[in-house]
């Protein structure tokens, strides 16, 4: 529940930080510009291009894992077939192309709201200084043991039987007797 939490906190700063290169930037040739409307495009297209791999894949997966590993982003930019892959790229190209071609239109919008520049980034500065230390706690400190295996996490509080060596370790023990 805390590093859910802390997910929402990061991405109020993705967002408020996007929101504030948008507010801040003036023309199409700055650099702040090509990098939100970059960033802005390539984050709509990975989520459209995994969205369309879960439509087309929900029934043939079994758990998350397998999805990730095995059918992410299959159905657009690692399909079999070379044709949709290309066709894939084109359409990312010119979604971010359009994204930067229209962007003062997003900028109008946002400036509608009234939102000072300062206020967003001082909000972004203050979601990222709650949401780590959740994050931390959620996620460090409040393990769940039953995650924990003995023999197969080898963290500092492991404990291990004696006279056998961890996996992974190359210290083996190799006396010799003296004749």
């Amino acid at each position: 529940m805390m590093s859910f939490i802390a997910y929402a906190l990061f991405a109020v700063s993705f967002s408020t930080g996007l929101m504030y290169l948008i507010v801040r930037s003036e023309e199409r040739t700055e650099s702040s510009y090509i990098f939100w409307t970059v960033t802005l495009g390539i984050f709509v297209v990975t989520l459209a291009a995994m969205g369309l791999d879960y439509l087309t894949f929900k029934m043939a997966v079994k758990s998350q894992e397998e999805f990730i590993k095995g059918y992410l982003f299959r159905a657009t930019f690692r399909n079999e077939s070379a044709v949709i892959s290309l066709v894939s790229v084109a359409a990312s190209a010119a979604f971010i192309f359009l994204i930067w071609r229209y962007g003062g239109i997003l900028k109008k919008v946002i400036s509608s709201f009234n939102i000072s520049a300062e206020a967003l980034d001082d909000l972004t500065y203050k979601s990222i200084a709650i949401g780590f230390p959740i994050f931390t706690l959620g996620g460090l400190i409040f393990v769940p043991y039953g995650q924990i295996r003995p023999g197969v996490n080898t963290g500092p509080g492991t404990r291990r039987r004696p006279g056998r060596s961890s996996p992974g370790s190359s210290m083996h023990s190799t006396s010799t007797a003296a004749s």
